[in-house]
Protein backbone atom coordinates (compact mmCIF):
# COMPACT_ATOMS: atom_id res chain seq x y z
CA UNK A 1 0.00 0.00 0.00
CA UNK A 2 2.67 2.54 0.95
CA UNK A 3 4.11 1.72 -2.75
CA UNK A 4 0.81 2.74 -4.16
CA UNK A 5 0.72 6.00 -2.39
CA UNK A 6 4.34 6.43 -3.25
CA UNK A 7 4.02 6.00 -7.05
CA UNK A 8 0.77 8.67 -7.24
CA UNK A 9 2.50 11.44 -5.23
CA UNK A 10 5.26 11.09 -7.77
CA UNK A 11 2.83 11.11 -10.52
CA UNK A 12 1.00 13.90 -9.60
CA UNK A 13 3.32 15.97 -7.60
CA UNK A 14 6.78 14.67 -8.24
CA UNK A 15 7.08 14.08 -4.65
CA UNK A 16 6.46 17.35 -3.72
CA UNK A 17 9.34 18.98 -6.24
CA UNK A 18 6.53 19.44 -9.25
CA UNK A 19 3.64 21.26 -7.78
CA UNK A 20 2.81 22.10 -11.50
CA UNK A 21 1.72 18.58 -11.87
CA UNK A 22 -0.94 19.33 -9.33
CA UNK A 23 -2.37 21.93 -11.11
CA UNK A 24 -2.33 20.05 -14.52
CA UNK A 25 -4.15 16.99 -12.63
CA UNK A 26 -6.52 19.27 -11.15
CA UNK A 27 -7.48 20.76 -14.39
CA UNK A 28 -7.73 17.84 -16.35
CA UNK A 29 -9.79 15.84 -13.58
CA UNK A 30 -12.52 19.02 -13.58
CA UNK A 31 -12.87 19.61 -17.49
CA UNK A 32 -12.45 15.46 -17.80
CA UNK A 33 -15.57 14.88 -15.52
CA UNK A 34 -17.28 18.24 -17.08
CA UNK A 35 -16.81 16.33 -20.10
CA UNK A 36 -18.79 13.30 -18.72
CA UNK A 37 -21.45 15.51 -17.13
CA UNK A 38 -21.92 16.81 -20.60
CA UNK A 39 -21.75 13.34 -22.40
CA UNK A 40 -24.33 12.14 -19.66
CA UNK A 41 -26.41 15.11 -20.20
CA UNK A 42 -27.37 13.92 -23.70
CA UNK A 43 -29.08 10.71 -22.42
CA UNK A 44 -31.37 12.15 -19.24
CA UNK A 45 -32.63 14.99 -18.16
CA UNK A 46 -32.00 17.29 -16.54
CA UNK A 47 -29.77 18.38 -19.25
CA UNK A 48 -26.84 20.72 -18.46
CA UNK A 49 -25.22 23.40 -20.61
CA UNK A 50 -21.41 23.73 -20.41
CA UNK A 51 -21.14 26.56 -17.10
CA UNK A 52 -23.92 24.31 -15.44
CA UNK A 53 -21.38 21.06 -16.21
CA UNK A 54 -18.46 23.28 -15.04
CA UNK A 55 -19.98 24.06 -11.48
CA UNK A 56 -21.30 20.43 -10.88
CA UNK A 57 -17.72 19.40 -11.70
CA UNK A 58 -15.87 21.91 -9.39
CA UNK A 59 -18.44 21.63 -6.48
CA UNK A 60 -18.38 17.74 -6.93
CA UNK A 61 -14.32 18.02 -7.22
CA UNK A 62 -14.01 19.24 -3.45
CA UNK A 63 -17.10 17.19 -2.05
CA UNK A 64 -19.46 19.77 -1.80
CA UNK A 65 -22.02 18.44 -5.35
CA UNK A 66 -25.32 19.58 -5.49
CA UNK A 67 -28.02 18.35 -7.43
CA UNK A 68 -31.53 19.46 -8.68
CA UNK A 69 -34.33 18.11 -7.59
CA UNK A 70 -34.93 15.84 -10.45
CA UNK A 71 -31.45 13.71 -9.19
CA UNK A 72 -31.84 11.22 -7.09
CA UNK A 73 -28.89 9.29 -5.29
CA UNK A 74 -29.12 6.09 -8.05
CA UNK A 75 -28.96 8.72 -10.89
CA UNK A 76 -25.86 8.53 -13.22
CA UNK A 77 -24.91 12.19 -11.60
CA UNK A 78 -24.54 11.46 -8.31
CA UNK A 79 -22.95 8.59 -9.18
CA UNK A 80 -20.19 10.66 -11.02
CA UNK A 81 -20.37 13.69 -8.26
CA UNK A 82 -19.39 10.62 -5.84
CA UNK A 83 -16.37 9.07 -7.77
CA UNK A 84 -15.00 12.68 -8.30
CA UNK A 85 -15.36 13.61 -4.79
CA UNK A 86 -12.94 10.57 -4.12
CA UNK A 87 -10.91 11.74 -6.77
CA UNK A 88 -10.46 15.23 -5.86
CA UNK A 89 -9.83 13.77 -2.09
CA UNK A 90 -6.86 11.97 -3.41
CA UNK A 91 -5.67 15.26 -5.52
CA UNK A 92 -6.17 17.63 -2.69
CA UNK A 93 -4.15 15.22 -0.38
CA UNK A 94 -1.37 15.78 -3.26
CA UNK A 95 -1.67 18.89 -3.06
CA UNK A 96 -0.90 19.18 1.01
CA UNK A 97 1.55 16.82 0.72
CA UNK A 98 3.17 19.10 -2.12
CA UNK A 99 2.92 22.26 -0.15
CA UNK A 100 4.48 20.73 2.84
CA UNK A 101 7.38 19.48 0.79
CA UNK A 102 7.97 22.69 -0.25
CA UNK A 103 7.35 24.69 2.75
CA UNK A 104 9.05 22.64 5.46
CA UNK A 105 11.41 20.84 3.14
CA UNK A 106 13.05 17.54 4.02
Amino acid sequence: MPFLFSGFLDLIAGYGYKPMRSLIAYLVIIFGFMGLYLLNAHFVTPHLRWDEALLLSVSSFHGRGFFSQNVSLGDTYARLAAAEAVVGLLIEISFIATFTQRFFGK
